[in-house]
């Protein structure tokens, strides 16, 4: 996680010992990084300047004033996949030899909508297979530092505090039937690494998503373009009101499905001439 500062502190060449200095690698980082990697950087040099404080190196903490960047949405981020992406991307999944291990990950992202956090803290107590429902009341999120680690990863409630029991479709039913074993415990993790550990969401991301989307020929869209693309079809095409959709999304209300779907929602009909 933190070798991507520490060479990028060599290539700054100066030792921060003010704020002046702080704003100017954190500049660095933001002309080398894109603004989501950078705010995770700079979470971690948060923490390592509370550190320094804590320990007398420094009397304050310089990059602690530093605001995070806004993230600004554009077009290509809220493109969801096509069918014909999905039956590509899936292809990969089910047929290359490494990227098969993270198949039926995938399968739940899409199927449920599921933040990668969500997934990844998924266990199979929230799982009744006999009544073809899953109960999405958790999730295995970063470490307040930025930290994606399985080991660092903390159990938290959903991001919105909302849970939410959802149907489980038939694919991702008999994907997960197949994943259980007799001596499965209910707290056992559904998805795991192929080490047997909680998924880095960042490593997922970084070797495993980015190649498998090339090597389906995909324009790249991140992990959660997936949860996008169940949210967009159910509206567009299975006809989903607001407050169904914000159900799926497990958002408190329908306002942030407002902002980011309500131009899918009765679309006028365009008069022929």
């Amino acid at each position: 996680v933190y070798k991507p500062i520490i060479s990028n502190l060599s290539r700054f060449g100066q030792v921060i010992e003010d704020e002046a200095r702080a704003r100017a690698f954190v500049d660095l980082l933001r002309s080398r990084q894109s603004p989501g990697i950078a705010n995770q950087n700079l979470s971690l040099l948060k923490s390592f300047g509370t550190w320094c404080v804590d320990t007398g190196v420094w009397s304050e903490n310089h990059f602690k004033p530093i605001a995070r960047l806004k993230r600004v949405n554009t077009v290509s981020d809220r493109d969801p996949f096509t069918l014909d992406e999905l039956s590509q991307i899936f292809t990969v999944l089910q047929e290359d030899k490494y990227y098969s291990h993270y198949h039926d990950f995938c399968l739940a992202l899409l199927n449920l909508g599921l933040r990668p956090s969500e997934a990844i803290g998924l266990r199979w107590s929230h799982i009744d297979l006999s009544k073809r429902r899953v109960n999405i009341c958790e999730s295995l999120s970063r470490s307040p530092d930025g930290r994606t680690s399985g080991y660092a990863r903390q159990r938290k409630g959903t991001k919105t505090g909302t849970n939410g029991v959802l149907p489980l479709p038939d694919v991702l039913r008999t994907a997960l039937t197949a994943r259980w074993q007799p001596d499965t415990k209910p707290d056992d993790l559904v998805f795991l690494s192929p080490k047997g550990k909680p998924i880095d969401d960042h490593t997922f991301s970084q070797r495993v998503w980015h190649k498998v989307l090339s090597k389906a020929g995909v324009r790249y869209r991140c992990p959660y373009t997936l949860r996008h693309t169940l949210i967009s079809y159910g509206i567009e095409d299975k006809g989903w009101s607001l407050p169904q959709a914000a159900r799926i999304a497990r958002h408190r209300s329908t306002r942030m499905v407002q902002e980011t779907y309500g131009h899918m929602i009765n679309l006028p009909e365009m008069p022929e001439f």
